[in-house]
């Protein structure tokens, strides 16, 4: 796994173990205030932290995008 990526990525990262989930889920997470915008973007793309995984996990959970016994293989 690479240190970044996008909000495809990480959606496509997540539907790659089981989990539907959509872009525009991990978009909401950041327009909904839940989590803080990333300090990088390229052009309108998010570029996201690996290591705020777990964050952004805590946010789709809440907003229950993913359920709350979620299991990320690392």
């Amino acid at each position: 796994m690479t240190e970044f990526m996008t909000t495809t990525g990480a959606a496509q990262y997540y539907t790659d173990q089981g989990y539907e989930l959509k872009t525009w889920h991990v978009r909401r997470a950041y327009e909904t205030g839940l989590m803080p915008e990333p300090e990088m973007r390229m052009g309108a793309y998010r570029i996201i932290k690996v290591t705020d995984l777990p964050q952004l996990e805590k946010a789709l959970i809440e907003l229950q995008y993913l359920p709350a016994d979620v299991h990320i293989a690392r």
